[in-house]
């Protein structure tokens, strides 16, 4: 048989036995003897309670693939296949006999392979009987034989569980005595995906256990071997105390001791400060409640020291208890004290409000999480159990995302190190495989000087910081393994890339050390300034985004398979040595499921891969023979069918730049949020470049792209509604949940930005009959977008949207929009009814302007629509909201504001009209009254917009946020 291929287009054969349907065809059926052998032919019966045989010395993770295996048995079979552990106590009648590289077993010794994960299944005769032996050379190689076994011989494909996938039943299964299926090793070492950003599958799969660990079976079937998480250690349970110190000096610190019984005997507290680290161990049990001194120490300015109280003694009824901290200048007694519920006060790991009383009888908090720090998270178990190595992200350097707190600034950095120090320490005593990350980032995925405060200013201060953040990790590492080998790999993320590119970051000149480079963040293409680099036989690695939580694929996939594969094909192209680690982020794992098979595939089969012939292959297993061209074309067809709002940089890059579900949330909200459309021209996140559109402006551009789009998706949806009819039962729900939903949920929303700037422009020309028949038409369409959702929802994923948290951001952009679009029709409708000579303006219309800081309130205004509200943040003047109306004609006009009446508000907000004649002023109390239209009198203003009502916020105390809803301005004739 040839060497490893795709797994999908193998065909099994021997002779000329045909293959159909990417499994094994049977034999013409014969009647079976007890040894398995069928009496004159040249097949092996895999028939109902066959054995499997599997050496006791074999890894735990082989025995719990070998309980997959029983379960495929049982559903092709109906029977269960006993498990042995020894050749001598199966009686004949054939096995499976699985040989890893603890077996003692001998069989079929002479075709045994030797390689990283190659692995075979193959049938050995022996004497009367034969063997159906599946061999891996190492613990993965083992595992891959068996999953190798229920796709090829079996039927179940890796996507099984999401495609809800029926085994067919049998009652025999023939197999020839020259099957030889080989897998050589793969062409890239790590092959990972990232699971990121996966608020539906976590909501889904929680209190399920099938669903919580399907995602690393699916893995190991896909022939994965890495999986990529943030947090791989359980953190520690501490709070902590962030003073902000006016001045430098010697600080005498005390902690207040929350004396209960049910209390943490040997708390951990320590002390950062200018010259290092000092820890006291504090009994809480014991004693009675008051402060605790913790010595004195020398604090610089700011904040650049703190006190941690860490959770150290663990079992029932051992909380940590937290109440204040005091910091006393020693030279004039001067005090800061931090509490709970201060913004200097920070936590975590589970905190919660306690009844125990604290500091001048406040309020205390109390840890509710009973889980030691420095253990595997729940996640990294799971991987450990199905074999797969661990790797964190670019902002979990070492097995750890950086803490809040500990990114204040760079002069206390040693503190990180102490975390990674026990991450490291950790995750070698676990015994699992782990590429560790060399990384630095801020905590919140941004660079680390958008968080720490001392970050230096240049970009080649930034870059030796870097540098020297990555050689000391690498250092820790030597340090913590001594002589023992390591695996490492940068990942130059987004502005470390651009550092790289400019020359001013140099990488680790190691041996373990892979560099990592990462496609463009919001369009997934090999970065600018990598990609005409020559790395000589540098060892490299590529992370690409097939989801993107801002502005990328969410809802549905958009990268594809080709451009998967011309991504990866770009940065190997860099190095004489092999690609040496992949990453794919896959978001919420559903959505992305062909594009994270087609990446498998493609690692593997490096030299054998094409993406054409894999989407056929793909089409075949899951979708029927019959179909499998017609649909492999349709998916392309759907591929290819978003809307490239940029023409490509990159020569013979297609696709570059495309326009993925989010940013239609995104665009849609922002347009019915009343966003002028010079800003979408130079928005970063969207890329909307209307030279590249045939168009004068970003909302020309918009309705040119849509309408092409539109065209091809109804061409698409409407053929997949017809494959759809036609294909095999066993393929329609996976076809529908790939392919068709997701081709509807995206005409639905080109559908709905199309009427939505449609309803902008007449709008603008105020058209309002116009603009509320696009709207009211463009809210058609985009209740499509939830009807394909709830369509998405079915059996075994009925919870998979309406169990999401509303609170999502990508879900939440979604439901605004739904709402933005309901208040805006309402708007319209007011002002159908409002006649000729009425302008009415409202909060984010073109005419509606703000200083200050503002943000959307929940209190409805006018005619039940949105407000806005400047809150306590605002601490000095000037803050306002301003109404401009274009004015047809000159003239007197009755000026009205409409009055937010609530108790939280400014009772004594300065407004001010601008007219012909100068400026008038009158005050009003929000707080008091009801909401109405408030008259502000009568005015002389010329036709334009220079004329203006201003709300100013005259009162900074306390909670007295400004209002704005809306202004009317009456012709009077």
């Amino acid at each position: 048989m040839s060497t490893a291929r795709n797994s999908f287009i193998s065909l099994l054969v021997a002779l000329s036995l045909l293959a159909s349907s990417l499994l094994f065809a049977c034999h013409e059926a014969h009647a079976a003897t007890d040894e398995g052998v069928t009496e004159g032919a040249n097949t092996l019966t895999l028939y109902p309670g066959i054995p499997i045989v599997v050496s006791e010395n074999e890894a735990p993770q082989v025995h719990r693939a070998v309980a997959d295996l029983q379960r495929d048995l049982q559903k092709v079979f109906g029977t269960a296949s006993p498990v042995f552990h020894d050749l001598a106590d199966v009686s004949g009648g054939g096995a499976i006999v699985i040989i890893g590289p603890e077996s003692e077993f001998t069989t079929g010794q002479n075709r045994w392979m030797t390689d990283a994960e190659a692995h075979r299944v193959f049938v050995e005769p022996t004497g009367n009987d034969a063997y159906l032996v599946l061999q891996g050379s190492d613990m993965r190689g083992a595992i891959y034989a068996i999953y190798t076994l229920s796709e090829e011989i079996l039927g179940i494909p890796p996507l099984w569980f999401w495609a809800s996938w029926e085994a067919e039943t049998q009652t025999e299964i023939e197999i020839p005595l020259g099957t030889d299926i080989r897998y050589d090793s793969p062409y890239v070492q790590y092959r990972s995906w990232y699971p990121n950003d996966r608020v539906r599958y976590n909501n889904w799969r929680q209190g399920h256990a099938d669903r919580e660990q399907i995602w690393a079976e699916t893995m190991m079937r896909l022939k994965l071997n890495t999986i990529v998480n943030d947090n791989l250690v359980t953190p520690s349970t501490y709070a902590e105390w962030l003073p902000n110190l006016p001045e430098e000096g010697q600080y005498n610190v005390q902690i207040w001791k929350v004396q209960h019984q049910h209390s943490d005997s040997n708390a951990k507290i320590d002390v950062f400060h200018r010259d290092g680290l000092n820890t006291t161990y504090v009994d809480f049990t014991e004693g009675t409640s008051g402060w605790v001194d913790l010595g004195t120490h020398w604090f610089q300015k700011g904040k650049l020291g703190f006190v941690r109280n860490t959770k150290n003694t663990f079992g029932p009824q051992t909380n940590l208890r937290t109440s204040a901290v005091k910091f006393t200048r020693v030279d004039n007694a001067a005090e800061i004290i931090v509490q709970p519920g201060d913004s200097g006060y920070l936590e975590r790991e589970g905190f919660g409000n306690s009844t125990v009383p604290g500091y001048n009888n406040g309020a205390t908090r109390h840890s509710v999480v009973n889980i030691p720090g420095g253990q595997l998270t729940d996640d990294a178990q799971i991987a450990k159990s199905y074999g797969l190595i661990l790797a964190n992200t670019h902002i979990s350097p070492l097995g750890a995302r950086i803490p809040e707190s500990d990114v204040n600034n760079i002069a206390t950095i040693q503190n990180m190190f102490d975390l990674w120090s026990r991450n490291i320490d950790a995750l070698i005593s676990e015994d699992v495989e782990v590429i560790w990350t060399l990384a630095f980032r801020g905590h919140r995925d941004v660079p680390f000087w958008d968080t720490f405060h001392d970050a230096p200013q240049s970009n080649a201060q930034r870059a030796a910081i870097i540098e020297e953040m990555l050689e000391a990790q690498l250092q820790l590492l030597k340090d913590k393994y001594g002589n023992e080998p390591f695996t490492a790999r940068t990942t130059l993320y987004n502005e470390v890339s651009d550092l790289y590119a400019a020359g001013l970051l140099e990488m680790p000149d190691d041996p373990n050390v892979i560099y990592n480079f990462v496609a463009a963040r919001r369009d997934h293409y090999p970065p600018d300034g990598i990609r005409d680099t020559d790395f000589g036989n540098q060892p490299l690695g590529y992370y690409m985004n097939f989801q993107f939580t801002s502005t990328g694929s969410h809802y549905a996939q958009a990268e594809g398979p080709w451009k998967i594969e011309a991504n990866y094909r770009t940065i190997d192209g860099l190095s004489t040595s092999p690609l040496v680690f992949a990453e794919g982020n896959m978001g919420n794992l559903r959505e992305h499921l062909i594009e994270g098979s087609a990446l498998a595939s493609l690692l593997w089969h490096w030299d054998d891969y094409n993406s054409d012939a894999f989407m056929e292959a793909f089409a075949t297993q899951y979708f029927g023979t019959t179909h499998a061209s017609a649909a492999a074309d349709l998916y392309e067809r759907f591929i290819d069918s978003y809307w490239q709002q940029k023409q490509p940089t990159i020569s013979g890059f297609d696709r570059q730049f495309i326009f993925q579900d989010l940013r239609y949330s995104r665009v849609i909200r922002d347009i019915l949020q009343g966003r002028s459309e010079s800003v979408f021209d130079s928005d970063s996140w969207l890329m909307i470049y209307p030279d590249d559109n045939n168009a004068d402006g970003a909302f020309e551009a918009m309705k040119n792209g849509t309408q092409q789009t539109i065209t091809e998706l109804e061409a698409v949806v409407a053929q997949a509604d017809l494959l759809l009819n036609a294909l095999p039962n066993q393929g329609k729900s996976f076809f529908n949940d790939m392919i068709r939903t997701q081709a509807m949920f995206m005409l639905a929303l080109n559908q709905t930005l199309h009427h939505v700037v449609l309803s902008r422009e007449a709008e603008l020309e105020q058209d309002w009959q116009e603009a509320y028949d696009q709207l009211l038409e463009a809210q058609d369409y985009f209740e499509q977008v939830f009807d394909v959702m709830d369509e998405q929802d079915h059996g075994i994923f009925a919870t998979w949207h309406s169990g999401n948290s509303g609170s999502a951001s990508q879900l939440k952009a979604l439901t605004d929009s739904r709402d933005l679009i309901v208040s805006n029709l309402n708007v319209l409708e007011q002002r159908l009814s409002e006649g000729t000579g009425v302008f009415v303006i409202y909060p984010l219309d073109s005419g509606y302007t703000e200083v200050g800081r503002f943000s959307n309130s929940s209190v409805t205004g006018y005619a039940n629509t949105p407000t806005r509200l400047a809150g306590s943040s605002n601490t000095s003047p000037p803050v306002y909201a301003q109404w401009s109306p274009t004015l047809t004609s000159s003239g007197e006009y009755s000026v009205q504001i409409w009055k937010v009446q609530h108790a939280d508000s400014d009772p004594n907000a300065k407004i001010e009209v601008r007219h012909r004649d100068g400026v008038s002023t009158t005050y009003l109390d929000y707080t008091q009254g009801v909401s109405e239209w408030v008259d502000l009198g009568t005015f002389t203003f010329n036709a334009g917009n220079a004329g203006y009502v201003r709300n100013n916020k005259n009162t900074f105390m306390g909670v007295t946020p400004t209002r704005a809803s809306a202004v009317r301005f009456v012709k009077v004739e």
